[in-house]
């Protein structure tokens, strides 16, 4: 799931899949090696059980504590889970730019699991940052969890109405990888939060020998790339003219589309022209700069 810029894709039930057999040989790692080795449980470990759905008594198993134990160690560390978690569970339904921003973000990055009524979000170590700005967009409280051997971090809530609002007015379904289509919008200034929110979540930046910067965006589905290459065409007042071609790599087939870079400055001087901090990737927001007039 996490990785750098178009590389990382959303989590698809496939994923969701892969996730629940990598929670089980996890389980399995830890009982084989419990007998053999002597185990203090960190913080990192607890989250990552939590995160696997353990109870308190089943971590207890895993590491010879009692549920007590394993309570008033959590509780050591500032986590309460005797209390509900706070989200504001209408952020989606707001209207505003932020929730369009973030809805564009998980269209490219995140998942929802319609089953569980779920809400995901993952990235790679570096763009932890990232998952707390949107953790504070929201209004949550829930932790924000490494896994995959810490190289990751996400951040999971279950909630109806966001799956509903995501689903109804973003087309943001479980099942989007390769299906999603483009939602519209009343407001040319929400389109624009939405696409930021996009292409900060599956494109790339590219700064050239010149200093110039060429924007690409990468898709498993390819009539998504055309309706996005027409919306943005829309935008700058012309057409935009780079085709979207076929890749086929060891993980399957991808098609990207690669701007030119008078495109590309264009447009990225409209996404970024009232982005705030709060609602931009501050990593391809460095790259993004260059252009900015």
């Amino acid at each position: 799931m996490p990785s750098n810029g178009s590389e990382t894709h959303s989590a698809s039930r496939t994923e969701v899949v892969w996730d629940s057999i990598y929670a089980i040989t996890r389980r399995i790692s830890y009982i084989v090696l419990k007998p053999h080795m002597e185990y203090t449980m960190t913080k990192e470990e607890f989250l990552e059980l939590r995160e696997m759905g353990l109870t308190f008594a089943q971590i207890g198993d895993t590491f010879d504590l009692t549920e007590r134990q394993v309570n008033y160690r959590s509780k050591s560390w500032g986590l309460d889970y005797s209390k509900k978690k706070d989200l504001n569970e209408s952020f989606f339904s707001s209207g505003t730019k932020a929730a369009h921003y973030w809805a564009g973000f998980l269209a490219a990055d995140g998942w929802i699991e319609g089953d569980r009524s779920r809400v995901g979000l993952a990235l790679q170590k570096q763009d932890f940052t990232h998952l707390v700005k949107f953790k504070e967009a929201v209004q949550s409280s829930h932790e924000i969890c490494p896994f995959m051997q810490n190289s990751a971090y996400r951040i999971r809530f279950n909630s109806r109405q966001m799956v509903s609002d995501l689903s109804n007015i973003f087309n943001v379904t479980p099942a989007k990888t390769f299906t999603y289509k483009m939602p519209s919008f009343e407001e040319d200034y929400l389109m624009l939060e939405f696409l930021r929110g996009y292409i900060e979540g599956d494109g790339h930046f590219e700064k050239k020998a010149s200093g110039r910067v060429c924007m690409s965006l990468c898709s498993a589905n390819e009539e998504f790339l055309i309706e996005f290459r027409e919306i943005c065409g829309l935008f700058i007042n012309r057409t935009i003219p780079q085709e979207v071609t076929l890749q086929i790599n060891p993980k399957g087939q991808v098609y990207s589309i690669v701007l030119n870079l008078d495109d590309s400055r264009d447009l990225i001087n409209l996404l970024y022209k009232n982005s705030t901090v709060a609602t931009r990737l501050d990593r391809k927001y460095a790259t993004a700069s260059l252009v900015i007039r």
